[in-house]
């Protein structure tokens, strides 16, 4: 809502829970980049965000489902934005 509000463009998107009901799903949002032009996810509840683990350039959906379905998940890298931020700190 903070980012609508700001006017800058995001999505958010949602994993469904497992059917062993052991995990109740997950919410999380990719924010438009105008600089870089192109999408960044970014989970608020957890303070993370994704880049690209050799560039370091922010990673949106496509990349990350693309890198995970080549088998190049190690190219992933997860950044903490602020730990005191964290939901789950």
């Amino acid at each position: 809502m903070l980012c609508i509000a700001a006017g800058i463009p995001v999505r958010e998107w949602g994993v469904c829970r497992r059917l062993d009901g052991r995990s109740p799903g997950h919410t999380f949002c990719e924010v438009w980049s105008a600089t870089r032009r192109r999408w960044a996810l970014i989970d608020p509840a957890r303070a993370l965000a994704l880049a690209h683990a050799v560039t370091g350039e922010p990673l949106g959906v496509p990349e990350l489902l693309a890198l995970t379905a080549s088998g190049r998940a190690c190219d992933v890298r997860i950044e903490e934005l602020d730990p005191e931020l964290s939901a789950y700190a």
